[in-house]
């Protein structure tokens, strides 16, 4: 909650499952009603302020947290890693079912451009991933040129650039210089917002050792702005 108020943030992504033996996103935190209810009570004091909340990943959708946060003002959101093109609908109308908005993570595939013309895509949520080891940064900005089209008059574009590392893996932390070419970019494409990953550092709720902004100063006043 601290860091919301401190970078003004105009919004919040919570991811509450924790990876299982079989590396599957079905487990939900023990405290995520807790963390939300703080949430909806900053929410309330901050106009405009935009709540989105994870219910499903791949292959799985929580119909439970589908239903309880359909009702609290959340778009609800399917992370990335699927490339079903029936269950990824299926698990889109099942939540717009409920009158939800929703959120899709994803990358250049014919398929997600389908799913954004069906209707089934409020919000489309590519990640901008310069600082990955494979990354093409020419191919990069190529593909969210294309993907900023696939949204025009359908969907709303909210593209996710990269300000993290990993602590004990191949992701690399960017330089200030590059998260500012990045964003720079972004900000050609018009997007609704800009999403800026994990904070922390350590070690994940989703197994993932993260090296997060918040050890890193030198971004603090860029992503403020």
């Amino acid at each position: 909650m601290n860091v919301l108020e401190q970078f003004s943030f105009d919004g919040v992504f919570i991811q509450p499952f924790i990876l299982d033996e079989n590396r599957e996103q079905k487990q939900v935190v023990s405290d995520l009603i807790d963390l939300c209810t703080n949430v909806d009570a900053y929410a309330e004091t901050h106009a405009d302020f935009q709540k989105f909340l994870f219910v499903g990943a791949h292959s799985y959708i929580s119909k439970d947290l589908t239903a309880l946060f359909s009702t609290r003002n959340y778009v609800l959101c399917i992370d990335d890693g699927l490339r079903d093109y029936t269950v990824l609908h299926d698990h889109l109308a099942y939540i717009k079912s409920f009158g939800a908005e929703t959120c899709l993570v994803h990358f250049e595939d014919i398929l997600y451009k389908n799913l954004i013309d069906d209707g089934l895509v409020d919000y489309s949520m590519p990640c901008f991933y310069p600082s990955n080891p494979w990354a093409n940064y020419s191919k990069l900005v190529e593909h969210f040129k294309t993907m900023r089209e696939w949204c025009v008059g359908k969907a709303k574009f909210v593209p996710a650039v990269q300000i993290f590392g990993t602590t004990n893996g191949d992701w690399i932390f960017p330089n200030k210089t590059l998260v500012e070419q990045g964003i720079s970019f972004l900000k050609t494409l018009n997007p609704y917002a800009i999403k800026y990953f994990e904070p922390w550092s350590g070690l994940s709720l989703r197994g993932e050792n993260f090296e997060g902004f918040i050890e890193h100063p030198e971004m603090w006043d860029l992503i403020r702005q």
